[in-house]
């Protein structure tokens, strides 16, 4: 029971967190003109970074939280991107057993499958999202843009909730919000907290979790760490930014 009714949330809303793109159109909104600028430049910043970003790799520490798992799960992964190619995925370590491992399992395999069925589809741009600009706050040590997202569709895979958007670089510092769409009957609407950093010119997702509330199980949730990011830059890019 506990997997038939986590594996889905699991992997619905990890693909909605990791397929993530950050690039945005505006829709009419209060400081309609500082939004159309924001956003301007949020492309802008997106589709250098895509540009310039041919490969990188990255170690993700999975930790499933729940009252019916004792000790929590957790799974180490090595993660590769190559452009042109995809993902690939090594598994370093697993300390989960049953059910529990087999969701991590299955989860791995949805997220390579989304990530090529739902890349293009996933864009926070006009087609997606209607903005609001909300104003400017501190973000950590820097300041930040907030700018309110709610999806066009009731989707697995939009976000509902607000993004906070760096004021010198145009990206995307954090998403909080809800999946727009439950995955299941069974499972309350996620809540989601996306968190990203700056690494060299790059800016790449740091940690991701996921809350919901189970029929039956009540809460569960996901984390995902990620650390010991080595990334490449196209040739002609500029110098390669591998960590050392």
């Amino acid at each position: 029971m506990f997997h038939r009714k986590c594996t889905a949330w699991l992997a619905w809303t990890f693909a909605a967190a990791i397929n993530f793109v950050a690039v945005a159109t505006p829709a009419n909104a209060a400081g309609e003109q500082d939004l159309r600028d924001i956003v301007a430049k949020m492309e802008s910043a997106a589709a250098r970074q895509h540009s310039r970003l041919c490969g990188y790799s990255v170690v993700r520490r999975y930790t499933l939280q729940n009252k019916h798992l004792h000790p929590n799960a957790q799974m180490e992964v090595l993660l590769t991107y190559d452009r042109g190619k995809g993902k690939h995925f090594k598994i370093l370590s697993m300390k989960a057993k049953g059910v529990a491992r087999r969701s991590l399992n299955k989860l791995l395999k949805s997220e390579l499958k989304t990530s090529k069925d739902q890349r293009d589809n996933n864009a926070v741009d006009d087609s997606n999202y209607e903005f609001t600009f909300l104003g400017e706050k501190s973000c950590g040590n820097r300041r930040c843009y907030e700018l309110q997202l709610k999806p066009r569709r009731n989707t697995k895979y939009f976000i509902d909730g607000i993004a906070e958007v760096s004021t010198e670089d145009y990206a995307i510092v954090q998403i909080v919000g809800h999946l727009a769409k439950s995955p299941s009957f069974w499972i309350k609407r996620p809540k989601i907290d996306l968190r990203f950093e700056k690494i060299d010119d790059f800016w790449m997702p740091s940690y991701n979790q996921s809350t919901t509330r189970v029929l039956f199980f009540g809460k569960v949730d996901l984390t995902i760490e990620y650390s010991a990011y080595r990334l490449r830059a196209c040739e002609g890019a500029g110098t390669d930014n591998s960590a050392p």
